[in-house]
């Protein structure tokens, strides 16, 4: 079985995230995220909700245009759930979300417990 790609927006290493299984591309906001899914689709988005140029509601809306096979592979990282427009944009969307704080074994766990689901 060929490794998972993981497609990561701002967390903090490669191997944090789903340890040595995984293939991780790394870039710094959602536009840039959009530029490398040019290349092919991902197994796994994970992107924080609050970003530069393009924040995770901009990107999750980018995918719903351009590559609406992503929308059900994308979940979002943040300290930010109490806030109304997030939590709204989270339960609209129904993605699912860690939050912040986190360990890199809880992210571990996240992710391996997405990708159970994909397959």
């Amino acid at each position: 079985m060929p490794k998972e790609q993981v497609l990561r927006v701002f967390v903090s290493s490669p191997s944090d995230v789903a340890g040595e299984r995984a293939r991780v591309k790394l870039v710094a906001d959602g536009a840039a995220a959009l530029n490398q899914l040019k290349a092919g689709p991902f197994d796994l988005i994970l992107s924080d909700l609050k970003m530069p140029t393009l924040d995770g509601p901009g990107l999750y809306a980018a995918l719903s245009r351009d590559h609406p096979s992503m929308t059900g592979k994308i979940a979002f990282l943040t300290g930010d759930t109490l806030s109304q427009r997030q939590g709204e944009f989270l339960a609209e969307t129904g993605a699912a979300c860690l939050e912040k704080p986190f360990t890199p074994d809880d992210v571990r766990r996240f992710v391996g417990h997405l990708l159970k689901q994909s397959y």
